[in-house]
């Protein structure tokens, strides 16, 4: 019977709907776990899958070096059995390009640039190992690309060695592949091109630019295994290698160094070189040891030089009042001499034709880099002091003065003006002083005095000119001390001195090219004028200046590099390719 305020039949309901619920419950318990473990079943079997494929690309890798290289004539590889993507071999994937350009001649040559081609399997999650360059490179939708064995690219003690690996061949492969050699070009050093390519490199940067689907694992291996600039573009995907070529910045051991074989240097009237050593003292007057340097001819009007002379063309005195005291004359082609004074040697000395001059490098690159360098404000210092206004000298930003100063530090200027009476102070208490000049520098009866004891380096992207007024110092530094100013000028421009003036630095312009070097330009009337240091770059005429060439420039560093980008000085590249069929 059934109890007060229950409904007829509901206790006979309730087993039913219990067992129901039950089944439903196991039901969706059971689906759940069969999706689940289908999917970790699956991923797993893609891991194993994928592991099993990069261990006989690996394989692959290896053999197809052999053949590529030229260890083996021939080679086959077993490949396990995949999905229905398979093994293919895509001829136009990605390429790779390799440039040199010579900063002297600004000329750019393409050493190759070659398209790699790759042997690639496809999983089935999207994932991909590939056989390209010569490495072994695994894509995955979460990292794009990551190394898994590394290509034929090996740098060392400033050597690149790349025989790059090509493939070519049948677009599907089985699961057994025959690996050929179809042929191999040399590059570097040149062996079978028209002699363009040979080592070692000088003054200029070599780049590397790969395309690839990997090139995030390229550019790790390049970040990792050389320490070089390596610059992504993500948009192409793509990724260079940058690499700079050493020139060659001897130290300076001349008071002038000047022009290029075939010109002429004539030293004329009023004219004294002589040398003093800044690291003893001050100049304090004329007659110890100094060398020019000419790379073309040398002639001797009336000028008077205390030291030696080496000239890779003619040497001649062509005047009853040239002299040469106490020096050697090394020449490389004729001598001649109006008199048998003209040439005054010392118990020691000796004339010889044993010349071989050759000039040092161009700075048009150092000068071009120093600019990029300091051309966005955050990496420059013209904001850290009110005397740089819109990239110029306010002499007048502190209040009326005749005075600006400089501190250590590195500066981008559009133009670099010291006026009639104004003084411009490059204080190098805190360290060296950079500065970048994108026209030109005028110092007109103005003057540049550097204090402090570090170095000053101003990079002249345009003319310089120089005016004095009896004999002002326009350029002084403590005691003399020729090394704590350098003035560096492209070969193409000029560098012009009026009357009256005293420099004592260094003016920097060496040859590139057509072009013999920083045109020096002298307009002064009279004797009085005096240049502390060296001068290097395409003199023709010097006349009514004396030339004291400080000997402690020989044991400074002529050019200092800021580029943290490492050095190449020797090529080994080729490019290898190989041919991958069904078989």
């Amino acid at each position: 019977m059934a109890s007060a305020g229950s409904r007829p039949g509901t206790r006979g309901q309730t087993a039913p709907l219990g067992v129901a619920l039950v089944f439903a419950v196991m039901i969706v318990t059971t689906t759940a776990v069969v999706a689940f473990g289908s999917d970790a079943i699956g991923t797993t079997q893609d891991r194993l899958d994928l592991e099993r494929t990069e261990k006989s690309m690996t394989q692959l890798k290896s053999r197809a070096a052999m053949v590529a290289l030229g260890r083996s004539g021939a080679q086959r590889v077993t490949l396990p059995s995949t999905g229905p993507n398979g093994y293919r071999v895509n001829e136009g994937a990605g390429w790779m390009n390799v440039s040199y350009r010579n900063t002297s001649s600004g000329e750019t040559k393409t050493v190759f640039n070659e398209t790699m081609g790759e042997v690639v399997y496809a999983a089935e999650g999207g994932d991909r190992i590939a056989y390209q360059g010569g490495g072994l490179w695994r894509g995955t939708r979460e990292n794009g690309s990551l190394m898994v064995s590394p290509p034929e690219f090996h740098y060392r003690d400033a050597t690149i060695t790349l025989p790059l690996v090509t493939v070519s061949g049948d677009p599907a492969v089985g699961n057994s592949v025959r690996i050929t050699r179809n042929r191999s070009t040399q590059y570097y050093p040149n062996t079978t091109r028209d002699g363009n390519f040979t080592n070692p490199l000088r003054d200029g940067k070599m780049t590397v630019t790969v395309q690839s689907d990997y090139y995030r694992g390229w550019g790790q291996y390049f970040e990792t295994r050389t320490g070089g600039d390596v610059r992504y573009d993500h948009a192409n995907d793509r990724v260079t290698l940058l690499l700079t070529v050493p020139a060659d910045y001897p130290s300076l051991e001349a008071g002038v160094v000047s022009g290029s074989p075939g010109s002429t240097l004539t030293v004329d009237n009023n004219v004294v070189m002589d040398s003093y050593n800044s690291s003893v003292g001050p100049y304090a007057g004329g007659g110890s040891s100094t060398k020019v340097v000419v790379a073309g001819d040398l002639v001797v009007e009336k000028g008077e030089i205390y030291g030696n002379v080496e000239v890779g063309g003619d040497m001649a005195f062509d005047h009853n009042n040239g002299r040469l005291y106490d020096g050697n004359i090394s020449y490389g082609g004729g001598y001649s001499q109006k008199k048998p004074n003209n040439w005054q040697p010392g118990p020691n000395n000796w004339k010889n034709d044993n010349a071989s001059v050759s000039a040092p490098d161009s700075v048009a690159g150092v000068i071009g880099d120093r600019g990029d360098a300091l051309r966005d404000p955050a990496d420059n210092d013209n904001d850290t002091t009110p005397v740089v206004d819109a990239g110029t000298i306010d002499y007048g930003a502190l209040g009326p003065s005749d005075e600006a100063t400089l501190s250590d530090g590195d500066y981008h200027l559009s133009q670099l003006d010291v006026p009639n009476g104004k003084t411009l102070t490059l204080d190098t208490s805190g360290g060296d002083i950079d500065i970048y000049v994108e026209n030109d520098l005028s110092i007109d009866r103005g003057e540049i005095e550097v204090t402090g004891p570090s170095r000053v380096n101003v990079y002249l992207e345009g003319d310089a000119f120089v005016e004095g007024q009896n004999g002002n110092a326009e350029i002084s530094t403590p005691g003399d001390d020729s090394t704590q100013f350098w003035l560096y000028m492209n070969p193409d421009r000029r560098i012009e001195f009026g009357s009256k003036f005293s420099v004592t630095g260094v003016v920097y312009g060496p040859g590139q090219g057509p072009n013999e070097g920083v045109d020096l330009v002298l307009t002064a009337a009279s004797s009085g004028n005096e240049i502390k240091g060296a001068f290097v770059g395409g003199a023709t005429t010097i006349n009514n200046v004396a030339f004291h060439y400080d000997e402690a420039l020989a044991n400074a560093d002529t050019v200092e590099q800021n580029s943290q980008i490492p050095a190449v000085t020797y090529v080994h590249a080729s490019t290898n390719d190989v041919n991958v069929t069904a078989g």
